[in-house]
């Protein structure tokens, strides 16, 4: 092989070898190019993450104190209904005490009435 061919062979390994480079490097570049993004996109989503579990902290005390007041309320209202039938029980029976009073008091009137005449 001539020094003329074994330069050409040469120079066109070279050639070969440095557009190989070029194309390693460009990977490269885009490899970390990506690896930026994807680190960035972990750091927001890390952050969207727990924005998202102290809202959900935050749902999770406001059901639990919403329980509270619905089981405060419901004792309430059984209390209440208890104590508005004990009150209608007694209204029923002060009605019919007032009606009975009433009644004997218009028989006591008729006879005094009729004693007068």
């Amino acid at each position: 092989i001539s020094m003329r061919e074994q330069l050409q062979k040469t120079q066109r390994w070279l050639a070969e070898e440095q557009a190989e480079k070029e194309t390693l490097l460009g990977r490269v570049d885009g490899l970390v190019k990506a690896n930026k993004f994807f680190k960035e996109k972990v750091v927001t989503l890390e952050s969207t993450l727990k924005l998202q579990r102290e809202d959900e902290q935050k749902v999770t005390q406001q059901i639990a104190s919403d329980q509270e007041v619905i089981a405060f309320l419901d004792t309430r209202v059984q209390d209440l209904e208890e104590e508005m039938s004990t009150l209608q029980s007694q209204h029923s029976k002060l009605q019919i005490q007032l009606d009975s009073t009433t009644h004997q008091n218009s028989k006591k009137v008729q006879v005094l009435n009729d004693m007068l005449q």
